[in-house]
């Protein structure tokens, strides 16, 4: 267990971005204080309980384009652990995006700290997966990427919605928004990551030509607005 203190140099440093006056001339003070205060909360209520977790520092700073962020197993620069580092590339998303990152980060914490058995490859392991999944998170085994947005309805959703955080307007489903149907007997509905429309449904956008005299009148499917006429009846193709 790692005890908390204001002497401790990862308090110091959370305090100090925290503060009124602390690294004002920082261009990401602000997004930094709301990661530290998100952090605090996602330390005890999604990892809550005994022992608590450290407090951890936040970094923002150049990284690789394909990365979102990173937690660092070793001290940093300065002698420092419990580091995660965000793409300032990437820093500029929606605060449930930016929260869905700090969790799965803040996981490697909890591997660490309390599991033991995060500090090498595969650092994304079934215990791993298995302890974001009952968040309603669901990164990819043995690689880390996310394969489908965070459950509205799962744990990670709920704390979100209870904060007033809304998710992001492309994986909002409005009341379609709900897991599938398991054997837990969950939701019937559709989960909520897919479009709402049946099973094998095209996603392509119907268009046709309703000047056209044939029967039935001319159509095609197309992924990507465009101005077409049909060479047959000489319609110019709208969306149906």
């Amino acid at each position: 267990m790692v005890e908390h203190n204001e002497n401790d140099p990862n308090e110091v440093l959370r305090n100090y971005v925290l503060s009124d006056e602390g690294a004002n001339d920082w261009p990401h003070k602000q997004t930094a204080v709301w990661l530290y205060r998100m952090s605090h909360i996602v330390g005890n209520v999604l990892y809550g309980g005994e022992p608590k977790l450290p407090p951890v520092l936040v970094g923002i700073g150049p990284m690789r384009v394909e990365i979102y962020a990173g937690y660092y197993l070793q001290r940093n620069e300065l002698g420092l652990r419990y580091l995660i580092k965000f793409n300032e590339l990437h820093i500029g998303r929606s605060r449930w995006s930016l929260a869905e990152t700090l969790v799965h980060e803040m996981g490697h914490v909890v591997q660490e700290e309390l599991f033991k058995n995060g500090a090498k490859p595969p650092y994304h392991n079934k215990v791993f997966v298995d302890m974001l999944e009952e968040l309603g998170i669901h990164p990819k085994l043995g690689e880390g990427y996310h394969t489908r947005p965070a459950d509205l309805d799962g744990q990670f959703g709920r704390l979100l919605s209870k904060l007033g955080i809304p998710p992001d307007p492309k994986i909002t489903q409005g009341d379609t928004a709900g897991p599938a149907t398991g054997k837990d007997g969950r939701s019937p509905k559709r989960p909520w990551w897919e479009d709402d429309k049946r099973k094998g449904a095209s996603t392509l956008k119907l268009y046709t030509a309703p000047d056209c005299a044939q029967d039935p009148v001319c159509k095609i499917r197309l992924g990507k607005a465009l101005r077409l006429q049909c060479l047959d009846c000489q319609g110019v193709f709208k969306p149906a």
